[in-house]
């Protein structure tokens, strides 16, 4: 199937901020960070946010790649408020579109061309994922397999050998998500609660409740090294997937929040229960201290959801989101 040729970049406005968020990551960054500056595209900035990494990620990076802005965080905030710190700095310095990319990728030259393409060729798109592969191959990631099999119309037409640029879904990959301006600027940014695991999920789930549109494309590519499928991923990675699991759950704005909080006592106790009787000792007790943490914070998690549906001019990050949204308001008054 012949697909039609990208625009030029000099055609596609919007500066893009591109996001690299850094936790001791220095192994995966050589090649990241020269596939995206090797794009075909110029006009972006690359964002290089280090939480507090040990292993001289930052300092590598300031002498490999001068024209990369680092955002030095003093503690490790996550994948959630580290994006948010990088997020802050990309809106600080002008940009329009925000590219969140993991550490352990590589991009294909057009990544960047292809993706501008979707969001000019469809104004009312408001977030895009990236197709992402294997690392080592051209084999789909096992997650972005499952993203794909969830999207309306994607099986069929690639039965029919009838692919299309991109696709309308309702969810996506922070390995590897676009999104506008003013996307942030009208839901707010990730959820800093939940440091790691579903905080994507969580805010595009939200975008979909204020009306965001939501696509995935097949022509913007990027490999990615999944480590929640790898066997090193040990207990605590999989701990906190299931802490974000919980919150998640707990923050459901397409249901009421009676059974929210049912689903969510539920998963609080089954979960240790069934642990205890495999007699898997250490993760029930790390599972307990999980829910133990989860129950106290839960009316602050339950607050901000509330803020998040139906004040989301009153959450924290407002404070330096709205000013560029009033003058985005003026400028369009």
């Amino acid at each position: 199937m012949n697909h039609p040729v990208s625009p030029p970049a000099d055609s596609l406005p919007g500066k893009v901020a591109v996001i690299v968020l850094c936790f001791n990551e220095r192994k995966w960054l050589d090649r990241c960070l020269s596939s995206v500056l090797a794009t075909e595209d110029g006009y972006f900035q690359v964002f290089l946010v280090d939480n507090a990494s040990s292993d001289g990620s930052a300092e590598f990076v300031s002498q490999a790649f001068p024209t990369v802005s680092i955002v030095r965080n003093a503690t490790n905030l996550g994948f959630a408020g580290g994006n948010n710190e990088g997020i802050r700095a990309a809106l600080a310095a002008g940009a329009e579109f925000v590219f969140l990319l993991n550490p352990d990728t590589w991009v294909e030259p057009s990544w960047l061309r292809e993706m501008r393409a979707h969001f000019t060729e469809e104004p009312s798109l408001d977030v895009v994922t990236s197709m992402i592969l294997n690392y080592e191959d051209d084999r789909f990631d096992r997650n972005f397999l499952q993203m794909l099999n969830a999207t309306p119309g994607v099986m069929q037409d690639a039965w029919d050998g009838r692919i299309r640029a991109w696709y309308e879904t309702t969810t996506g990959s922070g390995a590897a998500l676009m999104a506008r301006r003013s996307f942030y600027e009208d839901v707010g940014v990730i959820d800093p609660e939940f440091f790691i695991y579903f905080e994507e999920i969580d805010l595009l789930r939200r975008g979909r409740y204020h009306g965001k549109r939501i696509a995935v494309s097949t022509r913007s590519v990027i490999h990615h090294y999944n480590r929640l499928e790898t066997p090193r991923s040990g207990r605590p990675v999989k701990i906190r997937f299931e802490r974000g699991f919980l919150i998640f759950t707990l923050k459901d704005q397409f249901n009421p929040l009676v059974k929210c909080v049912i689903k969510f006592l539920l998963e609080v106790v089954s979960r240790p229960i069934g642990a205890l009787f495999r007699r898997e000792w250490a993760r029930a007790w790390a599972l307990l201290k999980v829910d133990a943490e989860l129950l106290l914070k839960s009316p602050l998690i339950i607050w901000r959801r509330h803020l998040e549906m139906y004040a989301p001019d009153r959450l924290p990050e407002m404070t330096w989101l709205r000013p560029s949204s009033d003058r985005r308001q003026e400028e369009t008054g």
